[in-house]
């Protein structure tokens, strides 16, 4: 038993340590790619942080994996004016690895190129800023690629259908929304027989199917909540009947006059008996990813107000925030619960999360692609570079802020 639970630990793991790398690859080979397109002098293409494990040099450039499954980065000659913070951030001064030798270990296997970035034409600070600019948005365009391609290839294995988890308030821009009745409108009563409850109250049956209330009949959980707060502190008649869990057979049915609480409660679990399908029609099939991305993002944002009101309401920020793939413990759990299906959810959360990814590094945060975006756009209009002390400081600054905030989230 012990010996399971260890194997099914370093299983998790290691899916976590190869999902998070293979979204930091594509990443950084968008702005690798775009870099050697506009024949930058790239020193090094790294998947990981903190002290080398592996290096190799191939023609200029060295590819490194490092310790830390937690990041990546192509440093790039002249696109940093800081080498104390480039130092911090990459851990690549002092790395003692293999040197490929007779097994003896090396000091600065990365030996730094004797060019100076001011004046070196492949220096990043010497390229023209439109093509600063698309090594910048190369990363996240990348991630985006990456999303809709597999959401393209589950779409197509599920007949371009998607099951949504969650409420739609309103139509998306792509695809046709079908709600879909999946079961009874069950619940069940409190085991604790203190807990205040009108359902208790009016003696309504331990676990049961609610079909009406005041002689309307309702078919989903949703409904059933809006008519709850129709009748918020007053009583209302509903009709119930016994219910057989474990043969899914709905016994007799009685009327019960119940009283609403001013919260519209009437003091029951309710299990959602309904999801929503999209599918999509017609020339939205050969986009299929990309609307998709539009739609899931749409969704996302409708969400958002109910999510930011449940954290104000309980308070309860980090307890919640590690429930989510937001943090590493809540990752851990949800790998361990998608492996189970197959790996076709976990490539479905590989889908999502490069997806997120691309979002997250397009904020305007000067140590994201976002923010390194917003500080190249005064230099493409008024053809003035920012002092790159200031820029320098910028990113320093919001790069210690992110580092908190990953703390603050784990």
């Amino acid at each position: 038993m012990f010996i399971s639970q260890i194997l099914n630990f370093l299983l998790n793991i290691l899916i976590i340590v190869g999902v998070l790398s293979v979204l930091v690859f594509i990443h950084e080979l968008g702005h690798f790619l775009v870099a050697k397109l506009f024949k930058m002098y790239v020193i090094e293409f790294a998947i990981g942080m903190g002290p080398l494990i592996y290096t190799k040099k191939i023609g200029e450039t060295y590819y490194s994996v490092r310790l830390l499954p937690l990041g990546g980065f192509v440093r790039i000659l002249g696109e940093s004016y800081d080498d104390s913070l480039e130092t911090a951030m990459r851990a690549s001064d002092v790395d003692f690895v293999d040197n490929g030798k007779s097994g003896e270990k090396g000091k600065h296997v990365i030996i730094e190129p004797k060019l100076d970035p001011e004046n070196d034409k492949r220096s990043f600070v010497n390229k023209a800023s439109w093509k600063r600019f698309l090594l910048m948005v190369a990363g996240v365009s990348m991630n985006m690629i990456l999303a809709a391609s597999i959401f393209h290839v589950i779409l197509v294995r599920n007949d371009y259908s998607w099951t949504l988890v969650g409420d739609v308030d309103r139509p998306l821009p792509f695809g046709e929304i079908s709600k879909v009745k999946e079961s009874e409108l069950v619940y069940s009563l409190p085991e604790d027989e203190n807990f205040s409850s009108g359902a208790r109250d009016a003696d309504w049956p331990e676990i049961g199917v609610i079909m009406s209330v005041e002689g309307e009949s309702v078919y989903f959980t949703s409904e059933f909540r809006e008519h709850l707060k129709s009748y918020a502190g007053k009583s209302a008649t509903f009709s119930v009947c016994d219910y057989n869990i474990e043969s899914s057979i709905v016994g007799e049915c009685n009327e019960y006059e119940t009283y609403v609480n001013d919260d519209s409660h009437v003091g029951i679990f309710l299990y959602p008996n309904y999801f929503y399908n999209v599918s999509y029609n017609g020339a939205e099939k050969v986009f299929a990813g990309w609307v998709h991305i539009v739609n899931q993002l749409d969704f996302t944002f409708q969400s958002l107000p109910k999510y930011v009101s449940q954290l104000w309401d309980n308070g309860e920020y980090k307890s919640v925030m590690a429930g989510t793939v937001s943090s590493p413990v809540g990752m851990y759990f949800l790998i361990d619960g998608l492996k189970e299906f197959g790996f076709s959810p976990i490539f479905e959360l590989v889908a999502q999360m490069s997806m997120f990814l691309a979002i997250i590094n397009i904020l305007p945060i000067p140590a994201l692609d976002g923010g390194r975006i917003i500080l190249l756009i005064p230099e493409m209009i008024f053809k003035k570079r920012l002092d790159p002390h200031i820029e320098n400081l910028l990113i320093q600054y919001s790069f210690y802020f992110l580092l908190l905030l990953m703390i603050l989230v784990v």
